[in-house]
Parts: C-alpha cells; sequence; structure tokens
C-alpha cells in the first residue's frame, strides 16, 4: 500500500490543491493523466484513507458524470468492479398515505444503454487517495488550510496550512492553486464571490445498515404483479427513488458498503427546515409527509444523520488569469435534484486542466477562454437552481411534473450531455460553432419555465398516468442515442445541435396544445386545428399572445402529430372512463 510522500515545508509546485474531497482528488488524478511530470500537492483536512464507512453525500451519477469518471478518468473497470450500476432515476408522485404501487410512478423499465453509478463516496475519495499516491501526487492529510495568499502579478500564490497538532504552520507556493475545500469556500470567501440563491432550500440525511429497498414497500401479492413486472429484475432497487409530493422529494440511494442513502430535501416556503432540522424531527415530519417509508424504517439501525440549510449558492467568478481556480462546492452548487453535483465537477475540472496543461506549456490563448469558461459555469448552475427550485411546488401535480421531467431530460441530453462526450466546451473554434442554436435554446427554455409556473396555477390536476417509462418515449430515445455519444466530429456535432433544436421546438409546440386542452378544453376550435406557433412565446395567459406574437413563428412549420401522440398518449383523465378517455384522444387529431 502506498503511503504519503514526505513534504517539505516551503516547497514550490506547479499546483496546489487546497481540498481533498470528490472535486480534488478527482482533479489530481486529471492532471497527472495528463501531464505525469506535474508536481502537485493537495492538502486534505481529512485524515487519509477515510474510514470505509465514512459517509459522504452525493451518490448518484448521471451520463455525464459517469462518462467523466469512467472515460476521462479511466475509471470505468474499477466502476463495474466497486460500485453499484445505477438503474436510473425514478420517481413517485403525489398520494404519500399510499403505497408506491397506487403512486403515479415514472422511470426505466430496463437499464439505459449508458452505464451511471451509485458511488458511495467514502470508499470512492479513499481508492483515489491511493491512486494519487501512487501516481506521485504529494498529499499532506490532517491538515488544515489556514490562508491563501493570491498573486496578482504573476508570481507564486502562498498557501499556509496547520498540521493536526495545531503547533507549527506551515506554507507552500504554487504556481496555480485550486480551491477544493468544499463549503469553506477559501477563496470565494476572500475575494467576496459567492452569490447567495434566489429561493431557500434545506435538507437532511442519513444512511441504514442494510437494504431499504423501496419495493418492500409494496406487498409481493398477486394485486400488484403489474407494479413488480414492469421493471427488469422485478427490482428498482439500484435506481435512484424519489418519494415526491408539493414543495419537497425524499431519496433512497444504495451503497455497495451495504447501506442505503435517505434523504429529506424541501423547499423553505413550503416545509420550513426547522420542522426537520434534527433526527428526531426528520422522523416525525416522514411520518406526516411519507409514512409508508416511515414505518418501514423502524427496522432498521441509523448510522448517522447530517443536514445542510440553504444548501445552493452562486458564484460571481470561478476561474482567474492569475491562475487559480475553484471547484466542485468551492465554487458553486446548483439543486441535487437531478444530481449534477458530479457534472460540475467534471466540466469544472477539465477546463482547470487544460488551463494549467496550455499554462505550464508555455502558451497563452487559454487566456481569452477563462472568461468563457467562467459564463458557461456560471450561467449553467443559475439555470439549473432556478428551473429545479421554481419545480418544487407543482411536485404534486401528475401530468405537469411529468412533462416537466421529460423536458427536463430533453434539454439535457440535447444541449449539456454532447459537451462532455466530446469535449466542444474546451475550445474557442467548437464553442463558436455551437453558440447560435445553443443560444436559442436557453432563450427558449428560460420561457418554458415559465410557462410551466403558469401551467402550475391554472391546472385543474384532472390528468394522471400510472407509469412512464421515458426511456421508451420514441422521440425522447432518438435524443437520448443521437446525443449520449462520443467520437462525433466538428460537422456531425453542428448536424445534431441542429436537429436537436428542431426537435426540442416541436416538444414545446406539443407541450402548449396539451397544457391547453388540460386548462382550456372549451377551446376545440382552436385545439383541433394546432397551427404551428412561435415556440419561443409559448404562454396560458390568453391576453399575452398577440403581444408576444405566439401564432407568428419565425421558423418553418413541422409535423408534430407523432410527438403528440407518443406525449398525450401517456395520460389520462382519472374523472373519465377509458372509452372516454379514448374518445377524449381523438378528438385532439380532428
Amino acid at each position: 500500500m502506498p503511503t504519503q510522500h514526505p513534504v517539505t515545508p516551503g516547497g514550490n509546485y506547479d499546483v496546489v490543491i487546497c481540498g481533498g474531497g470528490l472535486a480534488g482528488q478527482t482533479l489530481a488524478r486529471q492532471l497527472k493523466l495528463n501531464n505525469p511530470m506535474l508536481s502537485i500537492l493537495m492538502i486534505i483536512k481529512s485524515e487519509m484513507p477515510l474510514a470505509w464507512n465514512d459517509f459522504k453525500v452525493g451518490e448518484s451519477t448521471v451520463e455525464i458524470s459517469a462518462f467523466y469518471f469512467s472515460e476521462v478518468l479511466q475509471l470505468q473497470d474499477y466502476f463495474k468492479n466497486n460500485h453499484y450500476k445505477k438503474f436510473g432515476f425514478r420517481y413517485f408522485i403525489g398520494d404519500s398515505t399510499g403505497l408506491p404501487a397506487s403512486r403515479p410512478e415514472i422511470g426505466l423499465s430496463s437499464y439505459a444503454p449508458y452505464d451511471s453509478f451509485q458511488i458511495d463516496r467514502g470508499v470512492f475519495e479513499s481508492d483515489l487517495y491511493f491512486m494519487n499516491l501512487l501516481a506521485n501526487v504529494t498529499i499532506i492529510s490532517g491538515a488544515s488550510v489556514k490562508s491563501v495568499a493570491l498573486s496578482d502579478s504573476g508570481g507564486l500564490h502562498t498557501i499556509t496550512y496547520q498540521e493536526d497538532d495545531g503547533k507549527t504552520m506551515y506554507e507552500a507556493q504554487g504556481r496555480w492553486v485550486v480551491d477544493a475545500s468544499g463549503r469553506r469556500c477559501l477563496i470565494q470567501r476572500s475575494l467576496g464571490l459567492q452569490e447567495a440563491p434566489e429561493t431557500a432550500c434545506n435538507a437532511t440525511w442519513w444512511r441504514v445498515k442494510g437494504r431499504l429497498d423501496v419495493d418492500d414497500l409494496v406487498p409481493r401479492e398477486h394485486t400488484y404483479d403489474d407494479y413488480f413486472m414492469r421493471v427488469a429484475n422485478r427490482s428498482r432497487f439500484y435506481s435512484t427513488t424519489h418519494l415526491m409530493n408539493k414543495g419537497y422529494w425524499v431519496w433512497l440511494i444504495p451503497l455497495a458498503s451495504g447501506h442505503t442513502s435517505v434523504g429529506i430535501v424541501t423547499t423553505e416556503a413550503i416545509h420550513p427546515f426547522d420542522t426537520y432540522n434534527t433526527y428526531e424531527k426528520s422522523m416525525k415530519w416522514l411520518n406526516i409527509h411519507e409514512p409508508v417509508l416511515y414505518t418501514h424504517m423502524q427496522q432498521f439501525e441509523i448510522v448517522d444523520f447530517l443536514k445542510m440549510k440553504n444548501y445552493s449558492y452562486g458564484s460571481k467568478q470561478v476561474f482567474s488569469t492569475d491562475r487559480w481556480a475553484c471547484t466542485g462546492e468551492a465554487g458553486l452548487f446548483t439543486d441535487p435534484y437531478y444530481s449534477p453535483g458530479s457534472n460540475f465537477i467534471a466540466f469544472e475540472n477539465s477546463m482547470i486542466t487544460r488551463m494549467i496543461t496550455d499554462d505550464i506549456n508555455g502558451e497563452e490563448d487559454w487566456k481569452p477562454r477563462v472568461a468563457e469558461y467562467n459564463d458557461f459555469i456560471i450561467n449553467m448552475n443559475k439555470w439549473l437552481t432556478r428551473s429545479i427550485q421554481s419545480s418544487y411546488t407543482y411536485f404534486h401535480l401528475d401530468i405537469v411534473i411529468a412533462l416537466s421531467f421529460i423536458w427536463d431530460v430533453a434539454a439535457g441530453w440535447s444541449f449539456i450531455c454532447p459537451r462532455m462526450f466530446n469535449s466542444i466546451y474546451l475550445t474557442r473554434e467548437a464553442t463558436t460553432d455551437m453558440k447560435e442554436v445553443t443560444l436559442r435554446f436557453f432563450s427558449m427554455a428560460y420561457n418554458v419555465e415559465d410557462f410551466f409556473n403558469e401551467w402550475k396555477q391554472l391546472t385543474p390536476n384532472n390528468y394522471t398516468f400510472s407509469f412512464i417509462d421515458y426511456l421508451s418515449i420514441p422521440f425522447l430515445r432518438k435524443i437520448y442515442d443521437r446525443n449520449v455519444k462520443k467520437g462525433k466530429s466538428t460537422e456531425q456535432l453542428k448536424a445534431a445541435n441542429e436537429q436537436n433544436l428542431v426537435d426540442i421546438e416541436i416538444f414545446v409546440q406539443c407541450l402548449f396544445w396539451i397544457a391547453l386542452e388540460d386548462v382550456y378544453p372549451e377551446m376545440t376550435d382552436l385545439v383541433s386545428r394546432k397551427p404551428w406557433l412561435n415556440a419561443w412565446a409559448i404562454t396560458l395567459d390568453i391576453s399575452s399572445w398577440n403581444t408576444k406574437h405566439l401564432f407568428s413563428p419565425d421558423t418553418p412549420p413541422a409535423d408534430i402529430s407523432e410527438t403528440y401522440t407518443q406525449l398525450k398518449s401517456l395520460f389520462i383523465n382519472r374523472h373519465k372512463s377509458i372509452a372516454a378517455h379514448v374518445d377524449d384522444f381523438n378528438y385532439s387529431f380532428k
């Protein structure tokens, strides 16, 4: 087993990484894979290696972070051998007094083609620690960074740290300094760069010993055969499961160490933090809001408990031409609903690696890219946080949250995934080629977010569903297959990007007509005609249709019937018979 290298106080390094959690450890590995001769010092507050059962939140990966860990960090075999393969996202909506089998469910019936994982963070970070030692990263664990003196004149940065004995201060210098200190946010706080969130959201979480499986909340009786048979191997255990209702979601995540992670996440406006900010209060809260889960949990041993108030925050800057950078939670943190934390680490670390590599090689063209990198990370954080947290208020509305989820997945696969799978965010040429289409998409996306918030105010919530296997929706599967793919040429990426915008525009057209039928069913003539719309102007505010030029599109019309059929057929009217539902559905195509 490798051991820590002796450290000479006052040493100079190419890179000093302050912090050795997931962001810092993965960055060190990526830097060494790109340039084995790079001298790196990593200062870690915790004693390493971590205990085998050390608990850190952030266990669920999605396509972007899975690609980063498996392909960029070359850990594909490691993950297959040491962590659970993830069975996608899974959501149980609404009526929390009933069994999961009686709640509308969104999830997968079979595993997605591209693997993602449920990561046991304590295990992963300890394993990364040993990998980095083998790669000759100099590591000091059990030491706390006390200050970072940044040079703004091109000189070395000075990092002051103190080891566990608390008696002696040491200094190290680095050409680059990267803050990976987590929520200590050393550089952000010292420079006053943090931005408070628009919406207050909070969380508590804990681990239980053993397998807490959402399927064990449903009796293994013939009555529920349909529920069990609609998923692979009759098991949902390896999914990232969300139990959700108005203003909250509760997660269940399996860990390879034999524990299950459980968490409560809420918006403060609906579920104040002081109603569940201790373990005892969290149990009382669960008993009220998720009583079936609460009852089942009584048989499990609780291992630990953590909490976080106002967990999201933004930043004015995360990278600098003065050769400093922030990664992971040391820079910013979005909402965890779609498990995006490791996605941000993937993008940030890859940008940092590119800047450091170019700088060490004597190239100067990395400096103009810094502003673009900042814009990408900061604006993606703002967009995701705002979009996700505004949806908390309609988690209980079946058709609204279902189509909101499908929209989010389609948008992410279309305009975020290709950036990681093909590294197009790292060069100015590639981003310039994609810029016009991408800007048009984000302009549409902000309006769609407002549209969902209009819809939640007006819907009678008549439409529901039993189960939506989102990857089996044909138009969505085409988007997945087109974009969750590496090795594309610039021409292929441009063509795919343009087709993505066409598909997304068709989706938005369908979204409007489905919402209009839900909210204004009396508009039979307009709904039956379905004229091509300005997808950047959809709204349910009838009085603004003309001023927003809803019926004056500047794009050529396309046939929406196929996508519309796929989406509308997902839902039934809870107040009508099946025969009446068929008639209602057919009416939509007159």
